[in-house]
């Protein structure tokens, strides 16, 4: 009943907020000053159709198909999602302009210069537009004029998202000959981490014109340049990125040591029974227990690099498998309830592919946490079976 009365509550709310601002619009006042956006456009391509300005499609790049295989330990994951296959379809990967476009953060949108959302664009649990958090929106947040060229360079400040989505643009803007570094403004979301200036600098990339979105989280763009999205990995520039970072700091084979990777000083996806007999486990097997967020990048590299065995969270620091020698022992602790195409499953498996590594995956019950809201049951702290995952250790050993 509560449930019934809150979406009634909320489909009023959203349908007087959406008169409120086609009213608003009348009068020449659009979302950037009061009220949510006037509607919305399902993709760019109705946007451009639309002819509203010079908006466009800058180049447009084939990413090819592929499937991650099953994950080394399947025959123990059999009837799970974990088990099976998956298959990426080929896509276009297209780099867009957007004439006076706007983006938003909180809830994440890309907004047009008629100030409408672009849904396809726009972060969003859901298939359906009118659900967009945006339009229960009454004022949106301060809009920072930003002149010029700007280029979305990347959303969060996380070790994965700027391994395996930010770098691998600065690969394609480079094959269709344009750099990173030829336009007026980069969003980012922060710059809180010396570990992401440490990777910048290796791309010779220019921090003076990076733009906290965390600070500005409501722009407009005389021309705001961003890649549509697609939810797959890139090989080809993943391994651009993986070449580049290694012929720079050249790392040197020392040794196959065992890591574990702690989130014990994270705010989610900790081991909530990392007690005495863990502790044992991972030292019966010398597993060295590591913190990759207290080492600078290049101490990560090098770490990764000559690993023999990893076994971590699925989260940021498993970005680094990307340093990892072809067949690596990876095990990856993810929650049970990390299922469908919203959770984003298999990104970490991306280095599966990548550098053929025998990958497995051990589900792990959860405790979770509701403050986590729509990700409580993906990224609640886990709850390992122990006697499992040594089993699953003594089954990678005994294939070597």
């Amino acid at each position: 009943m509560v449930g019934t009365i809150k979406s009634i509550f909320l489909f009023l709310k959203r349908n007087l907020l959406w008169i409120l601002a086609n009213l608003l619009k009348s009068f020449g006042i659009s979302s950037r000053r009061f009220g949510p956006p006037s509607g919305y456009y399902w993709s760019l391509e109705e946007f451009y159709q639309s002819g509203i300005d010079s908006s466009k499609v800058i180049f447009k790049n084939q990413i090819d198909s592929l499937t991650i295989g099953k994950p080394y330990n399947f025959k123990y994951l059999q009837g799970k999602t974990e088990a099976k296959e998956h298959t990426f379809e080929s896509s276009e990967l297209r780099l867009n302009k957007l004439e006076n476009g706007r983006f938003h953060l909180n809830p994440h949108a890309v907004i047009s210069s008629n100030d409408k959302l672009i849904f396809s664009e726009s972060c969003c649990y859901g298939m359906n537009p009118n659900d967009h958090w945006i339009f229960n929106r009454l004022k949106l947040s301060q809009c920072t004029k930003v002149p010029g060229k700007t280029f979305m360079l990347g959303g969060r400040a996380n070790h994965w998202h700027l391994l395996s989505e930010e770098l691998p643009k600065l690969y394609r803007l480079s094959k269709n000959n344009l750099n990173i570094n030829d336009f007026d403004c980069l969003l980012v979301e922060s710059l809180k981490y010396e570990t992401q200036k440490e990777i910048y600098d290796l791309f010779e990339v220019n921090l003076k014109k990076f733009l906290s979105i965390n600070e500005h989280k409501h722009i407009r763009s005389d021309e705001l340049y961003f890649f549509s999205s697609y939810y797959q990995p890139d090989i080809d520039a993943l391994s651009w990125v993986k070449n580049t970072i290694l012929r720079k700091i050249k790392p040197i084979k020392t040794g196959n040591r065992n890591l574990f990777i702690s989130r014990e000083d994270c705010l989610t996806k900790r081991v909530q029974n990392f007690n005495d007999e863990l502790y044992n486990i991972l030292n019966k097997y010398n597993f060295e227990i590591i913190k990759p967020e207290k080492m600078s990048f290049e101490e990560q590299v090098v770490t990764f690099y000559n690993s023999n065995f990893v076994i971590g969270a699925h989260g940021g620091a498993l970005g680094n498998l990307m340093f990892c020698s072809t067949q690596t022992n990876v095990i990856e602790l993810r929650s049970k309830h990390l299922v469908g195409s919203f959770a984003a499953p298999h990104v970490c498996q991306w280095y599966q592919i990548l550098n053929d590594l025998k990958y497995s995956i051990l589900p792990c019950e959860i405790k979770e946490n509701h403050r986590l809201k729509g990700r409580s049951q993906m990224d609640s702290d886990f709850i390992i079976d122990i006697q499992q995952l040594e089993r699953l250790i003594q089954f990678h050993l005994s294939s070597e």
